[in-house]
């Protein structure tokens, strides 16, 4: 049957007709896997700068509680005279109210510990000068972070180590103060950067040692192998890199970026962002399924209709030839006519979907091509697939339409073409990838939405001070703590004012907002509410935060911002928010005023002058 010319002619129509939209299709494809990779290293860049900024201002925060402990000056006195028992009080603060540190220490300057908690005796007495972070800290005697080691204290976990100068008060130094923390506290400070399924966070200390993996459990096993890699040497070296690469934890192949992490030591640590190439790839293999579908199903429909044409066609050509002879099957001839123009006119519909769907191809393609937003290109093509549903949907209907015709000519194709319709369930399916891809289109709105506000909210360094738009930082901090507030069923609720641009380091005043209204939520019982207000009140710019908690009591209140000093419970807090906060305010020149009553709430305002700089 196949070797008939006319079988033969309309099947060569039928695989010219397809070659288009599969040509199409394949490009497609090859383009969507390129920007899927684009998309996840643009993605891993950015994860990898949210993962540097964390590492960075957490072993800050370190440095920066050793350095408050050791300004004290009953701290430098008492070291100075040896006084264990008031050291060792000063130590349990810190290991008791800091969460992060597991184990805090004092050497005297020839490097042997005189003093610690938790009571270790098999290191009392000892002599740590070789250790990394006695001869760092005696470079220049300023605070420093040590490699990964295992300690001697029991139970010998592996740690880092932060050691600070305790200097008397003419400015020499009597001690070194250290404060330890286990490896499972580093990984904890980028637990809450998600890389999606196959992605990881791993931190390197400044030989290369791993000190933190979040899909990893560091007990007391060193991890010495990602020092042998180049791009780490780069890494350590100042310089940015992504690649892809096998993870030699993991043993995976991984897109990974490489961010080095400049401590105030001048050493470099290194944060990598790193995702399965698998899983990256899976949409792109989903779509390339999706597609392989909506392919055999139209070559199956086309091809259904040549056999249609071919027939006809030949039947057309008997009725010609009887026409001459027999008058009486005008009649029928008349009818095969008919028969032939509506079986025309079908075929004529199926290619014209042919040529929308390779028209979709190529748009498809161009989107691809010049898209320069790999979310919005993700975006454009979850579109561009729920239109091609609705033209698949329409080709269904016209075939099911045609079934009873296609059941008089070829009741076994009919047959075929029935089953394959009822083994893949798209009376199931079909309405189901719309709820699919609407749910898609709204986790990509709220990705690109996170991360503009992560952006947004560390988008400059520390220590730079420009021109910023303070309402656009209080709503990327409100943004972010968003989730915290709906987990304890606090509503936030904001009232941004017109306010003119303030000069100052505004990262610095979104860790400010960041504290108050962790505290305000952290004040408030469910149901409760905070509030945010930004305004100007002559020559300064406030930003006010409110809530409707338990208060603070009156005989505390003068003592809020008294370092280590909390109101919440033992292990709770660290009582360095709101001196932390402070001392960021006055730095810009401001104050913090509070007003309290206990039982209705409290109102934290902050006051920053306009005109300084």
């Amino acid at each position: 049957m196949w070797l008939r010319p006319s079988y033969f002619r309309w099947l060569v129509v039928v695989v010219v007709a397809l070659a288009p939209l599969a040509v199409m299709g394949v490009y497609a494809l090859y383009t969507a896997e390129v920007s899927l990779r684009d998309l996840a290293i643009k993605h891993n860049r950015a994860k990898a700068d949210i993962g540097g900024q964390t590492l960075k201002q957490q072993l800050n925060r370190s440095i920066e509680l050793s350095q408050t402990v050791a300004g004290f000056p009953v701290v430098a006195h008492a070291a100075g005279t040896r006084d264990i028992e008031r050291v060792r009080e000063r130590l349990r603060l810190i290991v008791e109210r800091s969460q992060d540190v597991d184990r805090a220490f004092v050497l005297d300057l020839d490097g042997t510990m005189w003093c610690d908690w938790p009571i270790a005796p098999e290191s009392l007495g000892q002599n740590f000068a070789y250790r990394d972070y006695f001869i760092g800290v005696q470079r220049k005697w300023r605070p420093y972070v040590s490699e990964v080691f295992q300690r001697q204290a029991q139970p010998q976990p592996l740690v880092v180590a932060v050691s600070t100068p305790i200097l008397d008060e003419q400015g020499q130094a009597v001690a070194l103060l250290v404060v330890q923390h286990r490896l499972e506290t580093v990984t904890s400070w980028l637990s809450e950067i998600d890389l999606g399924p196959g992605g990881a966070m791993v931190v390197l200390d400044h030989h290369g040692i791993l000190a933190g993996h979040s899909e990893a459990d560091l007990l007391q096993t060193l991890h010495e192998e990602y020092a042998k890699l180049e791009v780490v040497q780069r890494a350590l070296r100042g310089e940015t890199a992504t690649i892809e690469y096998a993870d030699p934890l993991a043993g995976m192949e991984m897109i990974a970026t490489f961010r080095p992490v400049e401590l105030s030591d001048g050493q470099f640590w290194v944060v990598i962002a790193e995702q399965s190439v698998d899983e990256m790839l899976a949409p792109g293999r989903e779509y390339r399924d999706q597609f392989l579908l909506a392919m055999v199903v139209t070559a199956g429909l086309a091809l259904g209709a040549a056999i249609l044409l071919a027939r006809a066609s030949e039947k057309a050509r008997a009725m010609g030839i009887e026409l001459a002879n027999r008058n009486r099957q005008l009649n029928q001839a008349i009818q095969a006519e008919r028969e032939m123009t509506e079986a025309l006119k079908k075929a004529q519909a199926q290619l014209v979907q042919q040529e929308k769907l390779a028209g979709l191809g190529q748009m498809v393609a161009g989107i691809a091509h010049e898209i320069n937003n790999p979310l919005s290109f993700v975006g454009n093509n979850i579109a561009v697939l729920q239109r091609d549903l609705v033209a698949i949907r329409s080709l269904l209907a016209r075939y099911r339409a045609a079934e009873p015709e296609l059941e008089k000519h070829s009741p076994q194709l009919a047959r075929e073409i029935r089953e394959q319709y009822e083994r893949q369930d798209l009376e199931y399916a079909l309405p189901n990838i719309d709820d699919l891809l609407a749910r898609s289109r709204e986790g990509l709105r709220r990705i690109q939405q996170i991360v503009k506000d992560l952006r947004d909210f560390a988008r400059l360094d520390e220590n730079v001070v420009v021109e910023a738009d303070v309402n656009a930082g209080v709503a990327s901090t409100v943004n972010i703590i968003h989730g915290l507030a709906k987990k304890k069923r606090v509503e936030i609720e904001m009232e941004l004012g017109q306010i003119l641009p303030l000069t100052c380091a505004m990262s610095r005043i979104n860790q400010v907002v960041m504290n108050l209204l962790s505290n305000a939520i952290d004040a408030c019982r469910e149901g409760g509410k905070v509030k945010v207000r930004t305004y100007e009140d002559g020559d300064e710019i406030c930003i006010a935060v409110s809530d409707n908690g338990a208060g603070i009591d009156t005989r505390v209140i003068h003592r809020i911002f008294d370092p280590f000093f909390t109101t919440k419970p033992q292990g709770e807090g660290t009582g360095l928010g709101l001196s932390i906060s402070h001392g960021i305010v006055l730095d810009h020149g401001g104050k913090i005023d509070v007003l309290s009553v206990p039982g209705e709430g409290s109102t934290f305002t902050v006051r920053l002058p306009k005109g300084r700089t």
